[in-house]
């Protein structure tokens, strides 16, 4: 067996605790990289700030066109929402003169430039429960329909001096069943009248389209509402998204099932499920490693649970939840894990892997002829349980954050060419020590990693 150390001396770092091990089988294929780096929000591309190359580096596939039409977007007050779209709802909804698409197709523009795509949200941002305008049940469900058929035309079939994007993900509304009446101020079953009346005139219209919807806030008790009462209408659900805001992998997972076995168990084994805004939850962690550490750790997770996209909430460099971009427009430690994610996306496929440790998440990708690979591993590690800004390991982790060997058996590669790039507080992406042992089957790659800290391993 013979060993190799890959960048500086591990004796360099102090005292390790007790070795956990992960394996990666790059010879089983477990299906294709899923679209789990998709985003909220909008490129940013006006004044000294630019997130265009950022995003394309890290091949983010979508962006929800959700909550762009608020202060935080350039255009704000004219942008996305149907109010702003068609600002007359009493207007010929034929005549194009009826819509003002102007700084939409702007925001729709400098996705496609970034090589993303748009998962357009048919509907409104949220608004102040206190004082609404614009979230109050159409008074003519065909007619906003009607308007929705125009903008898809528009972007996809060059109406209205319009595009042929191909954008391919419509989604009806957003969080009808938000605890305040700051989406939706009208009761279930409107929406559900809402939702049948407009999902199938679109699908009539467009049937090579996913419709779909709503953005269940995502109480499992409203959301089983909502597919039960489709399932009853027997509305066919294109995709079912809805929302998560969490601190933990275990709360992840369970709501990833329950959704799952909810469409399962109504008739909608075909549905994919798609996680359309997700973040952490106290929202004042949003800026802590620990939460970059969890988006790495739920994506890793979520490529081998049952759920088919996510998209990060969000990205607008000026929002109070965007982890990803400074205002300066350059990387926070969050971004990494969407490049990485980037990376193995463009790999193609995923493969077999396991964790002995539940706070060790691990993820794992490998091109069609196996000749290069990648794999994100996580540990997060909080003794306390739900973490207090009070703790100095969330602000400042390398003041108290001991370090555990995790060993990786790779079977299937070689480590002559292989990297490995740490996020952990004091690496940003950078290049990592590690020992390498080469065995008859692939090798063992042993990393130091902090409580809470994240690894791409490159293999080329």
């Amino acid at each position: 067996m013979k060993k190799i150390l890959i960048g500086a001396l591990v004796a360099l770092f102090p005292a390790l605790l007790t070795a956990q091990n992960v394996d990666v089988d790059l010879s089983i294929d477990k299906g294709p990289i899923k679209p789990l780096n998709g985003v909220n929000g909008g490129v940013q591309v006006i004044y000294a700030a630019n997130t265009t190359g950022l995003i394309k580096n890290a091949r983010i596939p979508y962006f929800r066109s959700h909550d762009v039409g608020d202060n935080t977007w350039h255009g704000a007050g004219h942008v996305v929402d149907i109010s702003h779209v068609f600002p007359n709802f009493d207007a010929d909804v034929n005549d194009p003169k009826s819509y003002d698409f102007y700084y939409t197709d702007i925001y729709v523009r400098d996705i496609i430039n970034a090589g993303s795509q748009v998962y357009y949200r048919l509907g409104q941002t949220i608004e102040d429960p206190n004082n609404t305008y614009h979230v109050h049940p159409p008074k003519d469900f065909k007619k906003w329909a009607q308007i929705c058929e125009h903008i898809i035309k528009h972007y996809n079939e060059g109406w209205a001096d319009g595009f042929n994007y191909g954008i391919e993900y419509w989604q009806i509304w957003n969080e009808h069943d938000h605890t305040k009446p700051s989406c939706w101020t009208g009761t279930p079953e409107q929406f559900y009248d809402f939702y049948e009346t407009v999902y199938k005139y679109l699908k009539k219209k467009f049937p090579h389209l996913q419709i779909g919807g709503p953005a269940l806030l995502g109480n499992p008790s409203t959301g089983k509402a909502f597919i039960e009462a489709m399932a009853k209408r027997r509305v066919p659900l294109d995709f079912l998204s809805w929302h998560m805001y969490f601190h933990t992998v275990e709360a992840f997972k369970y709501n990833v099932n329950f959704f799952r076995k909810t469409l399962d168990e109504n008739g909608y084994k075909d549905t994919p499920s798609f996680i359309d805004e997700w973040n952490i939850k106290p929202f004042d962690l949003s800026q802590t490693m620990y939460n970059a550490v969890l988006n790495a750790a739920v994506m890793c997770v979520g490529q081998y649970e049952p759920v088919d996209m996510m998209l990060y909430y969000d990205v607008l460099i000026a929002s109070p939840h965007n982890n990803i971009f400074t205002l300066e427009a350059t990387p926070k430690p969050a971004y990494w894990t969407f490049y990485s994610w980037g990376q193995m996306s463009a790999l193609g496929t995923s493969v077999e892997v396991k964790s002995d440790l539940a706070e060790v998440q691990v993820a794992a990708a490998t091109n069609a002829d196996k000749t290069e690979s990648g794999i994100l591993i996580t540990r997060l590690n909080i003794e306390s349980g739900i973490p207090q800004l009070t703790d100095p390991n969330i602000r400042i982790p390398r003041t108290i954050n001991p370090k555990m060997d995790v060993k990786v058996n790779i079977k299937g590669t070689k480590a002559s060419n292989l990297r490995v790039y740490m996020v952990d507080g004091t690496y940003t992406y950078q290049p990592y020590p590690v020992e390498v042992e080469q065995t008859e089957e692939g090798c063992v790659v042993t990393i130091s990693m902090a409580r809470m800290s994240f690894a791409y391993i490159e293999l080329k």
